[in-house]
């Protein structure tokens, strides 16, 4: 074994490690913003709307001799919706843990205030710049029976609840502590009610 090798061999491991130590540190510096709190305020421009939303006809006709049992959902296919609109500080970042978590947002906009407050438990949706949904936490059914030689036509009318509100959002760099707020708007639709009629007819 040539020793004169060993000191460089050994300063080269060194220096290696050294080098994986500062990069470590350096990315764990460089770790995006999480997010810490969020608060909730009504400002110009802010409140709520009722949407009125016609659900096409949905007709059943038995030409047969027995019943037909039939059974109308007229929130099918409809859900909630979520959208948070913000631009973020030049050169800074969220993670994807920040993208992804849940916050609570006002379904009753009648809580908020012109003062900041915090929201908790209820809806909770993912804080993400991309319009999200979520199932309504209200289900709406009605059976008939559709006697022979009628039809019935399902008639039905849904409501939703569209809020607007301001939010700030503060985050924090993990490893720094360093800490930076965020502003901006906040838009969901949310279930408000239904309203459904059903017209049986004698066929010819």
């Amino acid at each position: 074994m040539n020793y004169l090798k060993l000191p460089v061999l050994l300063f080269l491991i060194l220096f290696t490690s050294c080098r994986k130590g500062d990069d470590i540190r350096i990315a764990e510096k460089n770790k995006p913003y999480v997010m810490e709190d969020i608060q909730w305020v009504l400002k110009e421009g802010d409140g709520q709307k009722i949407l009125e939303i016609k659900r096409p006809d949905e007709l059943v006709t038995n030409n047969g001799s027995g019943l037909i049992h039939v059974t109308f959902n007229p929130l099918k296919n409809m859900e909630g919706s979520s959208h948070f609109q913000f631009e973020l500080p030049e050169g800074l970042s969220l993670n994807q843990d920040s993208l992804l978590k849940l916050v609570s947002v006002p379904a009753h906009i009648e809580l908020l205030s012109d003062n900041y407050a915090h929201i908790g438990g209820g809806t909770k949706v993912p804080f993400r710049r991309e319009e999200s949904s979520f199932p309504f936490s209200f289900k709406s059914e009605e059976s008939f029976e559709v006697t022979p030689k009628t039809q019935i036509n399902y008639q039905s009318t849904v409501f939703l609840r569209k809020n607007t509100a301001t939010f700030k959002a503060r985050f924090v760099q993990p490893v720094t502590k360093e800490r930076f707020e965020l502003t901006g708007k906040w838009t969901g639709t949310f279930y408000e009610s239904v309203h459904t009629n059903a017209v049986v007819d004698d066929l010819d």
